[in-house]
């Protein structure tokens, strides 16, 4: 991917609208409730709740360490410029968005989380591009821009994607 190209992933993107239409590939979960994390008496079944007990929800705040790489993409102030730009231009992008009930569970909003995670990733992936090592971040930006949300990594670095269907289903 070029910087080029992730623009266009922002630009064209459209963020958390197959929420739903989602198929796991390899390497990867499909969350289909996040009922597991609305209340610890909360479980929905067992898949899901060994799911909520390992995963680590990806960052959603820019100043989060980077489980992938950590400081190593840290380099530069042009490099660091670009990535605040990428940033920027992805937050700006999504600021737009309605309320998605798919990712409200009861009074918990996850809308927030979703839309911070998205714009990190495009920061990073903004970060690998500069330091000519596409990879983790660069393959989760197509997935945000095609209206899925990656939203964790289970300790054996699958990656975990919220499918959203189960959430409406039942109320806290």
């Amino acid at each position: 991917m070029t910087l080029d190209q992730l623009r266009g992933q922002i630009d064209s993107a459209n963020w958390f609208s197959n929420l739903g239409q989602y198929q796991a590939n390899s390497g990867q979960l499909a969350l289909t409730s996040l009922l597991a994390w609305a209340s610890e008496d909360e479980i929905l079944d067992r898949y899901h709740e060994k799911i909520a007990e390992k995963m680590e929800w990806l960052p959603a705040q820019s100043q989060d360490p980077d489980p992938i790489h950590g400081d190593k993409l840290e380099q530069g102030e042009e490099a660091q410029q670009q990535a605040l730009a990428f940033y920027k231009l992805a937050l700006n992008s999504l600021r737009p968005l309605a309320e998605m009930p798919p990712l409200q569970v009861g009074p918990h909003r996850f809308q927030h989380v979703a839309v911070g995670a998205a714009s990190y990733a495009c920061r990073r992936a903004a970060l690998e591009i500069c330091a000519g090592e596409p990879g983790f971040w660069c393959s989760l930006v197509p997935l945000y821009a095609a209206g899925q949300w990656p939203c964790g990594l289970l300790p054996d670095k699958s990656l975990v994607v919220f499918y959203g269907l189960a959430n409406t289903a039942k109320a806290l």
